[in-house]
């Protein structure tokens, strides 16, 4: 988890409805994070040094592109913070990334900047590649 190129994980080929408000956009990239963290035994507050790339439907960007949330339903509609939380602390967004004090830890702002994002109309919605 501290050399080599960029994460990559193929996420959930599914997607449960009514997760989140942003269910079918975030959701499959949260529980690709989730599994990643889980495969790579991270700790809770403990996080990838690599890149982070998604590879994603173009509507993930258009809905949830916010790079720098500030509140807790701007975290909700940030696929990078999405990531963050996921993979710092393995959880979604009805635990704990809705909630505005998450925005600013410094550990989630640290890596949703390492998080890039790499639109691809051949992804279907509801599908990312992590």
């Amino acid at each position: 988890m501290t050399s080599g190129p960029a994460h990559t994980l193929r996420g959930p080929r599914s997607t449960p409805t009514s997760l989140s408000p942003a269910g079918i956009v975030t959701h499959p990239a949260i529980d690709a994070a989730i599994q990643l963290r889980g495969e790579n035994r991270l700790k809770p507050g403990g996080h990838p040094t690599r890149p982070i790339e998604l590879i994603a439907n173009p509507l993930v960007l258009s809905l949830t592109g916010k790079t720098e949330p500030r509140t807790g339903l701007e975290g909700k509609f940030s696929i990078y913070h999405c990531i963050a939380v996921g993979l710092i602390y393995g959880a979604g967004w009805a635990s704990v990334s809705s909630r505005t004090r998450w925005c600013a830890i410094p550990a989630v702002v640290t890596l949703r900047r390492k998080v890039t994002v790499h639109p691809d109309p051949k992804v279907g919605r509801g599908r990312n590649a992590l």
